[in-house]
């Protein structure tokens, strides 16, 4: 079995195992939370480019991930807040060419966030709730990003 067919299982069962909430009117709930990184051109997330004395730089974001545990206090059956602390890889391609040259790297970047939201919570039936949320959070970054190569060194 694969990586990735275990981790569908995975997020199958999660999903079964979950229960429907009623409302989030006075309640403290504490849960993990998983949300994929994609990049998309529409919103102008997609690769960015540089020719720098002849020198072509490519970055390309690719696929990357969130994950972490998540604290939700409710005051009343519509409002809520919402903190915790995530894990953030995120994955890149670099691609460099020049006349005589091309290379490529591949590298992540690994930071930790700890969002802080407001969230409303909009009743569709008479137990299904959509929320929306608004907040900030306060993103770090653990290290430095360096890759090596024979004809190239990155470092950010």
């Amino acid at each position: 079995m694969t990586h990735k067919t275990r981790y569908c299982y995975f997020l199958f069962t999660l999903l079964l195992l979950s229960k429907v909430v009623n409302s989030q009117d006075n309640v403290i709930t504490l849960g993990i939370q998983y949300k994929p990184i994609f990049s998309s051109n529409f919103f102008n997330t997609g690769p960015e480019m540089e020719i720098v004395k002849g020198v072509s730089f490519e970055i390309a974001p690719k696929s990357g991930f969130c994950a972490g545990m998540v604290i939700r206090k409710g005051f009343t059956k519509t409002v809520s807040l919402e903190s915790g602390i995530n894990y953030v890889k995120r994955n890149f391609n670099l691609n460099i060419t020049d006349s005589a040259f091309t290379g490529d790297s591949e590298f992540s970047i690994i930071g930790y966030e700890i969002p802080v939201l407001g969230l409303i919570f909009i009743q569709l039936s008479d137990e299904i709730f959509m929320d929306v949320a608004l907040g900030v959070s306060l993103d770090f970054y653990a290290s430095d990003v360096r890759t090596n190569d024979y004809y190239f060194n990155h470092y950010s």
